[in-house]
C-alpha cells in the first residue's frame, strides 16, 4: 500500500537490477521510465544516439532510450 506524499504524488522505493531507486507511481503508465541519472545509478549508461523512441508526456513529445531491466 502506498501513501500519498506531501506534494500529492505517490512514490515508492524499489530496486532495479539490485540498485535502490525512488519511483513516481503513475497507475496509468504503460512502461517503467527512469530519468537518465537514475538509469546510470542502476548501471545503464546511455549515449545520445540511444534516444530513438518518441514518447508523449504531460509536457509534450520527448525522446527516450529503450532498455531492458532484468529485475524491478
Amino acid at each position: 500500500m502506498l501513501a500519498r506524499s506531501g506534494n500529492g504524488h505517490f512514490t515508492a522505493d524499489a530496486r532495479v537490477d539490485g540498485h535502490r531507486l525512488q519511483f513516481l507511481v503513475d497507475t496509468g503508465a504503460s512502461h517503467v521510465v527512469l530519468r537518465e541519472s537514475e538509469a546510470r545509478r542502476a548501471g545503464i549508461f546511455l549515449r545520445p544516439d540511444d534516444f530513438t523512441v518518441r514518447v508523449s508526456t504531460a509536457n509534450g513529445i520527448a525522446k527516450a532510450a529503450p532498455a531492458r531491466l532484468r529485475v524491478v
